[in-house]
């Protein structure tokens, strides 16, 4: 134990080291902050261009917008139940997305877990719904 504090008191107090990390954490929260403005600044001025009468201004921010979630392809997901028919089921669709995003042997896994697998296509992106 006695080697610990010793070793704890050399490497941070006595040579000084507990100014880099203090140093460090300065630079963090710095970069923290100026992010957090940053987003709320361009979020708020997005926010303004798809709410403005404007459709000109509407369109840009759509566009803009539209191009940056698609390189994320957002993904929905919803679980049901029917309490009359008692079937479950999970679907979810990832948008932008014209083919399934199973690869065959995730089908096969799931086909023998579940009851039903059902993929389609539709006009956001495609949908796959597990019918459990």
């Amino acid at each position: 134990m006695n080697r610990i504090f010793e070793s704890f008191y050399n490497n941070l107090i006595a040579e000084d080291r507990y100014r880099m990390i203090l140093d460090g954490l300065q630079v963090t929260l710095l970069i923290t902050l100026g992010a957090v403005i940053l987003g709320t600044v361009l979020g708020s001025i997005i926010c303004w261009m798809r709410m403005s009468r404007h459709t000109g201004l509407q369109k840009v921010a759509k566009v803009m917008l539209g191009d940056i979630m698609a390189a994320y392809c957002p993904m929905t997901v919803r679980i049901t139940h029917s309490e009359q028919s008692g079937i479950t089921s999970l679907d979810f669709m990832v948008e932008k997305m014209e083919a399934s995003p199973l690869t065959e042997e995730q089908r096969s896994t799931l086909a023998s877990q579940c009851k039903q697998v059902v993929e389609e296509p539709t006009e956001r992106g495609f949908r796959v719904k597990l019918i459990i």
